[in-house]
């Protein structure tokens, strides 16, 4: 990867709770393994990127997941909101 022109990766991260993300993303590895991950990516010069995504209202507890990721040196952290109830 490292010889690719701006190569990056990116890692979805949604549950501070891995008992929560367990209900919600069964057989997925925990968000401690994931961001480990995009270290070691980062320690090897590639471009790293934390997405928390989906964020699920009244769940997903942005504020605490984006300090985690900022003191974990990644290149970037960003954030998208779905719904994942159709329009009434």
């Amino acid at each position: 990867m490292k010889k690719m022109d701006n190569a990056s990766v990116s890692v979805s991260v949604t549950f501070n709770d891995n008992r929560v993300r367990e209900q919600f993303e069964a057989n997925t590895k925990d968000t401690e393994i994931r961001i480990a991950a995009l270290r070691l990516l980062k320690k090897a010069g590639i471009k790293t990127n934390a997405l928390i995504c989906p964020v699920i209202p009244f769940i997903t507890d942005v504020k605490p997941l984006m300090v985690y990721k900022s003191k974990s040196g990644l290149h970037t952290i960003s954030a998208a909101k779905e719904m994942l109830l159709p329009p009434l």
